[in-house]
């Protein structure tokens, strides 16, 4: 099997995508940015994981040696803080208990609506478009 690496971008074509990125969308990026999370960490990302007054946020992981949950409080930094804080106060869901919900109402999503994500499999190749930067993904 041929592996080809991974496309990493430049620091300005992730600036780029991030200021096109708006209301939630916004609030993920800048929390992949600011904590290096995985994306399954940040989907299963709940309220209650999110200590402001302490500003910490708990990540959970199955990536260790025997695939049992491990639950680190990893610390915000206080951009990232703001960005959250501003989430939480002005989130569209506010019946949920996690972070990051499906807000989209299209005969596809309709379905999962106001569940917490999965998957958002064509997320970051419509924001690269958006903002005219080669497409690369969650994990680049």
């Amino acid at each position: 099997e041929m592996r080809h690496p991974r496309y990493v971008p430049s620091e300005v074509d992730f600036f780029k995508v991030l200021a096109k990125a708006e209301g939630q969308d916004m609030v993920m990026l800048t929390t992949f940015l600011h904590l290096g999370a995985r994306r399954g960490e940040l989907f299963r990302l709940t309220w209650a994981d999110v200590n402001f007054a302490n500003q910490q946020i708990r990540l959970a992981t199955r990536k260790t040696a025997d695939g049992s949950w491990r639950f680190d409080w990893v610390p915000m930094t206080r951009q990232l803080r703001a960005t959250l804080l501003g989430w939480w106060e002005n989130r569209e869901n506010k019946t949920s208990e996690h972070v990051f919900t499906v807000l989209d109402r299209t005969p596809f999503t309709n379905q999962w609506e106001g569940e917490p994500f999965k998957h958002r499999q064509h997320f970051m190749k419509k924001l690269c478009d958006k903002a005219g930067v080669k497409p690369f993904g969650f994990h680049a």
